[in-house]
């Protein structure tokens, strides 16, 4: 094959230089213009991490109840785990006009979830450090399709796990930029 010189350095040369630049651009992310979402990368988390959070979260498989004071079934959640063990998937009234998904996976050495609500936004929520056995607690961390000011967003959660049969979920959030009330789930495993 014949090239062509330039100052010495092949054409061939500088082909395959630039085009070795360009594959790692694509593997990076690469150059973004302002419209173009940036990557976050973060240092995986150790097992420790993982079994503090997400393996708390993974032991919940299974079925929910939640009953009122008369015994009826008021809610029922079911979480399963996914992707290899690598994220939870809990649906919230399952076959019901009100059916809810929160996705839970690690984020660098954090729990993420994501609350894919009724209303049609999906707030994302982080552990904090006051997470600890039996206690998740998960504050926000930001939202798509929503506009605070105006809209319904849920924004906190935390996961008490009373034991390996019992579980709260303590959820608040913000109307129309002010707090809501505040709602408990005390859930039991389904037998």
């Amino acid at each position: 094959m014949k090239t062509k010189q330039m100052n010495g350095v092949s054409v061939l040369a500088l082909t395959l230089a630039a085009s070795v630049l360009m594959l790692g651009g694509c593997q990076t992310g690469g150059a973004r213009s302002a419209s173009e979402p940036s990557q976050m990368i973060v240092a995986p988390a150790t097992k420790e991490q993982k079994a503090a959070l997400l393996d708390q979260v993974k032991a919940l498989a299974g079925t929910w109840e939640g009953r009122n004071d008369k015994g009826e079934v008021t809610s029922t959640h079911v979480f399963s785990v996914s992707s290899a063990g690598n994220a939870v998937r809990e649906v919230m009234f399952p076959g019901s006009p009100h059916e809810m998904t929160n996705m839970y996976h690690m984020n660098g050495s954090r729990l993420m979830m994501t609350h894919y609500c009724a209303v049609g936004n999906q707030p994302r929520m982080m552990s904090t450090s006051d997470s600890t056995p039996g206690k998740i607690v998960m504050k926000f961390d930001s939202v798509t399709n929503n506009s605070v000011e105006t809209d319904h967003c849920m924004g906190n959660m935390t996961l008490e796990i009373v034991s390996k049969d019992v579980i709260r979920q303590h959820w608040s959030g913000w109307e129309k930029g002010q707090p809501t009330e505040k709602m408990v789930f005390e859930l039991k495993r389904k037998k």
